[in-house]
Parts: structure tokens; C-alpha cells; sequence
């Protein structure tokens, strides 16, 4: 009975701790991270926004070297669209916005959405390529903090 009382005590605690490491993985990923919001996403011969209407921004899902991915609701957009973008890169307290323009050049579908990559053909590359290197060195802090949490250095 005493066994049995404390191996579920362990099991708490571990459970505990898995938490605990989520959260300040979490955390720190926050701390770290700057944040791309897409607050414009048109279609540029239409005009059209592809921002569904009850959404004021979008998150990005993905960013490459040269564009992002994001998730828009079905038949929104098809590829080779040509878009308008405004994005949003926010860090701690300051946000600084960068223009572009696009080009969808894929599309996956999902049940009731498209996983949609966009490639910047107009666009800030020393801001993009700044940003991108802010976001790898801060996925380097995020990984020291947590190795040392976890005792690993």
C-alpha cells in the first residue's frame, strides 16, 4: 500500500513538472519571439481582402526567406493571385510595419480551410532578413533556457 502511494506520488510530480516545463517553454517563447501579424492581405486586381471579415489580423504559420504561410478560409484566394500585404512585426513593446507585394504560389486544402504560401515579389529585404535573424537568435535563447532548465548545458 505504501508503494503504490508513493509511486503515485511520483507520477504527480512528474506530471507536475512536465507542466511546468511546458509553461515556461511557453513563456519564453513569448519573452523571445517577435510576433507577425498580417493586418492587409488584398487580392491586388480585385481589391478584395482575403482577412475573413470577424478577424482583424492574422498570425502567420510559417515564415521563409523570402515570404510566409498562413491559413485562410476555403476558396479565398487560388494560386498565382498577386496580393497586397501590411504586416505587423511586434516585439515586447514596439511594433514597426513592413509593406509588400505577393504572390500566392500554393494552396493545400484542408475541410473548411487552405494552408496558403505567399512569396514577397516587392518588399523591405534588409527588414525581412533582420527579422528572420532576430527570430533564429531568439529560437537560440528559447533553446539555452530551457536546456538549462532541464540541466542540460
Amino acid at each position: 500500500m505504501l508503494k503504490a502511494r508513493k509511486t503515485s506520488i511520483l507520477i504527480a510530480e512528474e506530471e507536475e513538472l512536465r507542466q511546468l516545463n511546458s509553461e515556461i517553454m511557453l513563456k519564453a517563447t513569448r519573452i523571445f519571439n517577435p510576433t507577425v501579424r498580417i493586418s492587409l492581405l488584398k487580392n491586388t486586381a480585385t481589391e478584395i481582402s482575403l482577412i475573413p471579415k470577424n478577424q482583424r489580423n492574422l498570425e502567420t504559420s510559417g515564415l521563409f526567406t523570402n515570404g510566409f504561410q498562413v491559413t485562410l478560409p476555403k476558396g479565398s484566394c487560388a494560386s498565382g493571385q498577386l496580393v497586397t500585404i501590411n504586416l505587423i512585426i511586434s516585439e515586447k513593446d514596439t511594433a514597426e510595419e513592413m509593406k509588400a507585394t505577393g504572390k500566392i504560389t500554393s494552396t493545400t486544402a484542408t475541410q473548411d480551410q487552405i494552408l496558403v504560401a505567399v512569396e514577397f515579389l516587392e518588399y523591405d529585404k534588409d527588414q525581412w532578413n533582420q527579422l528572420l535573424q532576430k527570430l533564429e537568435s531568439r529560437q537560440d535563447n528559447v533553446t539555452q533556457v530551457v536546456n538549462s532548465i532541464k540541466g542540460q548545458d
